[in-house]
């Protein structure tokens, strides 16, 4: 094992490589395993993740003759390293020596190759750009002006702004300018401009090329790209090229044989390519690259070390894959669904007219600012119960006996200062984690969508109050009515016990309800569930969430400023 000083694995790979992703092992932050067999050379070319090598496409031998044993060599040196190796994408006769040896592995897609000739399948929106002007031309990136390496520069700028899914990585990188003296490019101009350009890599001894990297404008005619994969076959064709490839198409004709080995991996790939296209397109890449009519299609394949993967080798595999991580699919799935959301249309169908609605967030990072209120009380809720969870939960459950709201406690010895901390503290303890989740949801939701609505300062104050006012006012309104019934019943109550945030929580709702169409409606669910509730929980003091309810109802009545109405 070792990093080949460059030259070498120029040569090898130029020579040597066969799968249409060999030369993209050239790039940065690979590493390279050798070996040397019966005086056979063979490399494999890796990434290397927290418990993972991750190689990049099949071994690239001198002679077929040693795939087995370098497969082999590489599985046992990772394992000496104390990682599980992980190969993909790889033929099926690389896959079937893993088979063979009962190790992991599965087919994760499927390649379109294009068998080269005079006859080119004919696309009518490509015919239809070339009727308008369009023209393809190669080029070299070395060797153009000033000004035409500007523009495309500034459509490479657009198509990455333009994407909804985060850089990618491994054999997924966008660098069509690396190693670009062994590349072939392609450009449409269309009324002068550069609209779009593919860069294609060598392969098998260039006399096969894969379209690696397909760049257009978002707003480029259509049929930009068509006529550029159509274009660049004729013209390789001309060169001595014999096929070309496009790549793989992740998920898609996955054979019926090999799902009877992992039934269940099998399971959520079908789920995930036919329920999830609007995450990644699988779909809707399988049907680009279909409509060209491949001469066939060849199976891709992962396999690994190991009989099966566990979380930490998928997570190794996710964040070779994904390097800026999962949070980064969070934020362009939001970020997507913000730029897609006719929010304002909802809002005026939802909201009555009895407020003036606030502009609406733009983009992410003003959307994460105009519910700053709401995240922060996310997240003190979240780290208080994970410091409080520590040890079992003993501390949790110490800081809910002597802190948790309870009229018996906070009325011996008089109001003091630890009587007021009984009003607060409470709101920061949960009694479990399934307690801490749904409340932590109906905070997103609802806090969430009045912060939006009407401004962190009117939210602060309302959840404020709620969360100070609501057990007083329902105690003091209670005990009073309970005496006149049964004093079991009064002293029942007295002991009844109140931790959560949803105090804070159920008044902001009184404040949205009355910001909302159908107010008395929709109070009226709310307060039918909170009856249910204590009904079914045979406690009074849950009746403090239609006192605080209606605390956030008195607040929107009564203290909304006027530029809002």
């Amino acid at each position: 094992m070792n990093n080949l000083p460059q030259k070498d694995i120029f040569d090898f790979i130029l020579n040597e490589g066969k799968s249409s992703t060999s030369f993209l092992t050239l790039y940065s932050k690979f590493k390279y395993y050798k070996k040397e067999i019966r005086g056979e050379q063979g490399v494999i070319a890796y990434m290397d993740a927290s418990s993972a090598w991750i190689g990049a496409s099949d071994p690239i031998c001198t002679n077929e003759s040693i795939l087995k044993e370098i497969i082999l060599d590489f599985f046992s040196e990772a394992k000496k390293n104390g990682k599980t190796a992980i190969l993909l994408p790889v033929s099926k006769e690389t896959s079937q020596v893993v088979r063979d040896q009962n190790l992991f592995t599965i087919q994760i897609g499927s390649e379109p190759w294009f068998t080269l000739s005079e006859s080119i399948i004919k696309q009518p929106l490509a015919k239809q750009l070339i009727s308008k002007g369009a023209v393809v031309e190669t080029f070299e990136p070395a060797k153009i002006n000033s000004r035409d390496y500007a523009e495309i520069e500034e459509v490479t700028r657009k198509w990455i702004k333009s994407r909804k899914m985060p850089a990618l990585g491994f054999l997924n990188r966008l660098e069509p300018w690396t190693h670009l003296t062994h590349k072939k490019y392609f450009r449409v101009i269309y009324n002068g401009h550069q609209v779009g350009y593919l860069s294609a890599v060598p392969c098998q001894k260039n006399k096969a090329w894969y379209l690696v990297d397909l760049i257009r404008l978002p707003d480029s005619p259509s049929g930009t790209t068509e006529l550029l994969i159509l274009e660049a076959m004729k013209k390789l064709y001309s060169e001595g090229a014999t096929q070309v490839t496009l790549g793989m198409s992740p998920l898609a004709l996955l054979d019926s044989e090999e799902k009877t080995f992992n039934p269940k991996v099998y399971k959520w790939i079908d789920f995930t390519f036919k329920n999830l296209n609007s995450f990644y397109h699988f779909q809707s890449l399988f049907q680009y690259k279909a409509k060209f009519q491949p001469s066939y299609w060849v199976p891709n394949y992962l396999i690994s070390s190991k009989k099966n993967l566990s979380l930490k080798d998928y997570y190794s595999l996710f964040r070779v894959l994904i390097p800026q991580g999962f949070f980064s699919i969070i934020t362009f799935i939001i970020s997507d669904f913000l730029k897609k959301l006719d929010a304002r249309l909802i809002f005026q169908k939802i909201f009555t007219n009895k407020i003036v609605l606030r502009s609406l967030p733009n983009g992410l990072i003003e959307f994460l600012y105009r519910i700053k209120t709401t995240l922060i009380l996310i997240s003190a809720n979240i780290l208080f119960f994970v410091v409080a969870n520590e040890h079992g939960g003993n501390l949790r459950a110490r800081f809910i006996q002597d802190h948790a709201y309870q009229w018996k406690n906070f009325i011996e010895g008089g109001i003091n200062l630890k009587d007021a901390q009984m009003l607060i503290i409470p709101s920061l303890l949960h009694w479990n984690m399934l307690h801490m989740i749904s409340n932590m949801s109906f905070l997103l939701f609802f806090v969430g969508i009045l912060e939006i609505v009407v401004g962190s300062t009117l939210v602060s104050a309302t959840y404020l109050l709620g969360v100070l006012l609501s057990n007083l006012l329902t105690s003091l309104t209670l005990i009073p009515l309970l005496n006149l019934f049964s004093s079991t019943l009064v002293n029942s109550f007295k002991l009844s016990v109140d931790v959560g945030c949803s105090l804070g929580i159920f008044s902001c709702i009184g404040f949205l309800s009355y910001c909302l169409k159908f107010t008395k409606t929709i109070l009226s669910c709310f307060a039918l569930g909170i009856l249910l509730v204590t009904f079914y929980q045979n406690d009074l003091l849950s009746l403090n969430h239609l006192t605080a309810m209606f605390i956030g109802l008195f607040i929107a009545q009564y203290f909304i400023p006027k530029e809002m109405i």
